[in-house]
Parts: C-alpha cells; structure tokens; sequence
C-alpha cells in the first residue's frame, strides 16, 4: 500500500509563548487532515490552552511537559529530532511521520506530500543553502516540515547525535538560532538516508501564493502581520467549508 493511500502521524510542538500559532495549525488540519492522527507536543500550557487543543480537532492527542523555566524559540526548536523520536517510540505501529512547524497554515489536503514517501524513506526541504550570493549550510535543510518512515529512523537518531555536539558548526554556536537546521543537514549527510526533497514553494511558501499547500510565517519581524493575515484566510476557507455542507 502506497503512503497516500495511507495517513501519517503529524506532529506539532511549541510551547505556552507558540499556543495561539500551534492553535490555528490544528484547526487548518482538521479542515484538511480531519482524519489523520496529529500529536501535540507541548511545553507549558495552561489547562485552558490544552483544551482549547482538544476542541481543535477530531483526532489529536497532547504530551505537555511542564518546565520552571521559560522556553525560548532556539530551544524549543532544537528539540524537534528528540520530539519525533518520542512519536516513533510511542507509536511504533505507525507507517510513518511528519514533524511540522507550528507557524504553518495548512490549506490543501495533504496527500500529494505525503506520497513523497512512496519511493524514499525520508522527505526534507533541501536547497542549495545561498542567500543573497552567499553560502549557509544552516540554510541548505530548512527543518519546518521533516517526514520520515521507520526505515529512516538512522536519520532521526543521527540528529538527535548532533544536538549534543558540543562546538560550534560553521558559524552557528551549539543550541543557538539554526542549531537544529545545521545539525540536521550534518545528519543528512552522515546518515546516508535517502531524502525527497519537498518544494518549499508548494509546502512552505512564505509569499502567500494562492496556489500553495502550505503557508509558512518564517519572516521575521512581519511575524504577527501573518498571523492576522492567517487567521483571515483559515476563516475564509471554513465559511466555504460550512457553506458547502449545507
């Protein structure tokens, strides 16, 4: 059976400072993925916000960790390959796994993704790492959508193997801003895994195209303008959804 004619696990993790972007995720889901497993792996949520979770869609389930201290958007995104490990290890049965980023606004049924894994046993975005005439091997595994089969598990393991390096790579210093892109490019290429490269322009299109799968709100300091600027397109698309149904 090939893997679109399958559902994945997707995973999704932030913390109490990401709810209200992990939020509108889940609810971009369940109009498209309503019946695909998504876990929620989270840090620091209120009971309120866990519950808000739980009403977003009709097949998700929540790990939320709970930490004195405060989490910071470097350390929660260096936690991504030991947050797919914990989803392979507790749900072995599944066929396989997609790690999104929160701030991703799904607005399309997601199978022609999801069939990347019909001939690899791994799918990342992969570049040619240039920006701006100028060469960032951070930037060559953007690391906001990761899927993988069992199979690939030597990939997750590789990256878990490289948070732990304790010098800097490049020019990125351990558990900084791009710790987890570069040592997932350093996995990539020590691993050996084979990898389907997913389009970031259909899959994680920060221009907003109409054409686009996915929206993606890496932008910086024009973060919160794309939060509204989801917001308004994930109740656009659910008027049309209720509309319909009538």
């Amino acid at each position: 059976m090939s893997t679109h004619e399958t559902k994945p696990v997707i995973i999704l993790q932030f913390d109490n400072a990401y709810h209200h972007w992990g939020l509108l995720a889940l609810q971009s889901l369940q109009l498209h993925e309503p019946r695909t497993l998504v876990l929620c792996n989270t840090v620091n949520l209120t009971a309120v916000q866990i519950s808000e979770l739980q009403q977003a869609h009709t097949c998700v389930e929540i790990t939320n960790g709970v930490s004195d201290r405060s989490t910071s958007p470097e350390q929660m995104a260096a936690r991504k390959p030991f947050v797919l490990l914990h989803a392979m290890q507790h749900y072995p049965e599944q066929p396989w796994y997609a790690l999104l980023d929160a701030d991703l606004l799904v607005r399309k049924p997601l199978d022609p993704l999801w069939s990347l894994l019909d001939n690899y046993p791994a799918a990342l975005y992969i570049t040619d790492g240039m920006e701006n005439g100028i060469y960032y091997r951070q930037l060559v595994t953007p690391s906001g959508i990761v899927c993988v089969r069992p199979d690939a598990k030597k990939l997750i393991d590789c990256w878990a193997k490289w948070y732990h390096h304790a010098k800097p790579i490049g020019s990125i210093e351990p558990l900084a801003w791009y710790w987890d892109q570069i040592t997932l490019a350093e996995a990539w290429s020590e691993s050996g895994v084979p990898c389907a490269t997913i389009p970031m322009n259909v899959y994680g299109d920060d221009q907003l195209e109409p054409t686009a799968a996915i929206w993606s709100a890496h932008v910086g300091d024009r973060k919160q303008n794309y939060y509204k600027l989801f917001c308004d397109e994930y109740q656009r698309q659910l008027n049309i959804a209720v509309q319909t149904k009538r």
